[in-house]
């Protein structure tokens, strides 16, 4: 009983991690990338590597190196 409370929960939080919304900026990447560049001159080409699958890498090194939370990532990632 306890293991199927603890599933249920963890199929809830990846539900709500990969909404589409969340990750629109998938389908652009080199747009968003020139963008997100120019807005933080300090991030490099290894800091910004997409690759299919491993978005929450990327997201983390973000997270990391401009000090910002999860949401706020996303929120930069999503803007025109």
């Amino acid at each position: 009983m306890q293991d199927e409370a603890i599933e249920a929960r963890r199929e809830v939080v990846d539900t709500a991690t990969s909404s589409p919304d969340s990750l629109q900026w998938k389908g652009n990447w080199n747009e968003t990338k020139g963008r997100i560049k120019q807005r933080f001159a300090d991030l490099t080409d290894d800091d910004l590597l997409y690759q299919e699958g491993k978005e929450e890498e990327l997201l983390g090194r973000l997270q990391q190196r401009l000090g910002k939370t999860r949401e706020e990532i996303e929120a930069i990632l999503n803007t025109p």
